[in-house]
């Protein structure tokens, strides 16, 4: 037999810490065999104590590889010449890539064989294992980051009276059955790199900026911190139709929160592109990438049936109470725009998702009032209905005038006909 390097063979002439990137390489490739106490040039130079070097070589890789290889991994001794040589067979492994533990998922921690030799896997060679080994369901795939902390998401867990520990993070499937944090760890750590953007602009368009901010951090951080800014964000308060200051949110809470959770829970988190919010004077516009999970079209959502993509976090989501019930979100963002007449959109892409929510006091402040419309809207807010006759009585006006008043109330939709005749009555139409 030679012992030459190749693709499938690896001489070393004595034991190195380095013995683990050979043993990462040939797991993460076609497998392959060590031989130390062999010299570069394929020549037998021996070991002084076989069992020793296997031993040291067996803590080496129980200690410094990630996932475990042992069930990869046999050692033997042959006896060349009267030279001892260790042999060690490594498998390919079926749970690649494997990784140095303290570099993590990482061209600096991730080995391959390329040739006769061992090198770093660039980081499009690491998703690649990852996906053939973990599937396509991003969140239970391992995280590239293995350096993940969780004090958000534990203070997030405590407001909820929940504890957060390592038991309850594998139960929720944040760390795998081979101590790896998987995607779903990341998007809940203090390291998740995707983020929500927040713009609001003056007038329809985005021609001006009025605000923008980004947030940062675990997903359960970013919703409740988005969630509150949006609250705070108020276009039409203290802005008058002529009558009197707006009253009311701009947007239902409501259908505000579940259009957020929606975004949250339901995106594709294999795009890296932030969430975006656009706040306009008349609307707000949620987009999240990803479009529908498989299997689901726009008139399904639309009829509330639901299928995520991310079923462990919205999981998690509900288990926290911040989802009652899965599939009831759609439903409960109509129910909250029932009386008005502009009701929110869904518009789907093959690579995004846009959500659209009506501001329900934008066409209250598009429209303006004569000094004679505000005298009767006035008096409305003071009692549920006026006759002509009251108006008549309020404004001094002749009963033409009186009548022609009225109907330009009415044009402008926000009287509407009670009774038949002599029980005629005028009342505002529910805003929006």
């Amino acid at each position: 037999m030679t012992y030459q390097r190749s693709a499938t063979l690896e001489p070393k002439a004595q034991l190195k810490a380095d013995i683990n990137k050979e043993i990462i390489a040939f797991a993460n490739s076609k497998g392959g065999t060590i031989f130390v106490g062999v010299d570069g040039k394929g020549q037998i130079i021996g070991v002084q104590n076989a069992a020793e070097v296997i031993s040291k070589i067996r803590d080496l890789a129980q200690t410094t590889i990630k996932p475990a290889v042992n069930t990869l991994t046999h050692y033997s001794t042959e006896v060349i010449d009267g030279k001892d040589i260790v042999k060690i067979e490594v498998g390919k492994g079926p749970s690649s890539p494997y990784f140095l533990a303290q570099q993590g998922l990482c061209p600096a921690g991730v080995f391959v064989r390329k040739g006769s030799a061992s090198v770093s896997a660039p980081n499009n060679i690491i998703r690649r294992l990852i996906k053939h080994t973990d599937g396509n369901v991003y969140e239970q795939m391992r995280s590239l980051d293995q350096n993940l902390t969780f004090e958000d998401t534990a203070v997030e867990f405590a407001r909820h009276g929940i504890s957060f520990d390592d038991r309850r993070a594998r139960a929720m499937g944040l760390i795998s059955e081979d101590d790896i944090y998987t995607n779903l760890g990341l998007l809940l750590s203090d390291q998740c790199q995707h983020t929500i953007k927040v713009a609001a602009f003056a007038g329809k368009t985005k021609s001006i900026f009025k605000d923008r901010q980004q947030f940062k951090g675990p997903l359960l951080t970013q919703f409740r911190a988005v969630f509150s800014y949006l609250e705070s964000l108020d276009q039409t308060s203290d802005k008058f139709t002529g009558v009197s200051p707006i009253a009311g949110d701009d947007y239902p809470p409501t259908a505000l929160r579940e259009a957020l959770l929606n975004a949250i829970v339901h995106r594709d988190y294999s795009y890296n592109s932030s969430t975006l919010i656009s706040i306009f004077d008349d609307r707000m516009e949620l987009v999240s990438m990803g479009g529908l999970a498989p299997g689901i079209n726009s008139k399904d959502i639309m009829l509330g049936i639901s299928h995520s993509r991310n079923e462990r976090l919205v999981k998690i989501f509900s288990d926290l109470g911040l989802i009652e019930a899965h599939g009831t979100g759609m439903q409960k963002i109509m129910d909250a725009y029932a009386d008005c007449k502009a009701k929110p959109e869904v518009k789907i892409s093959g690579n995004a998702f846009l959500f659209t929510l009506p501001n329900i006091n934008a066409a209250a402040m598009a429209v303006s009032f004569t000094e004679n419309e505000q005298a009767v809207l006035r008096l409305l807010e003071h009692q549920p209905a006026v006759t002509r006759k009251d108006v008549e009585v309020l404004l001094a006006l002749s009963p033409a005038a009186t009548g022609k008043t009225i109907r330009q109330l009415m044009r402008k939709d926000v009287l509407s006909v009670e009774g038949h005749g002599v029980n005629t009555k005028y009342v505002l139409k529910p805003s929006g």
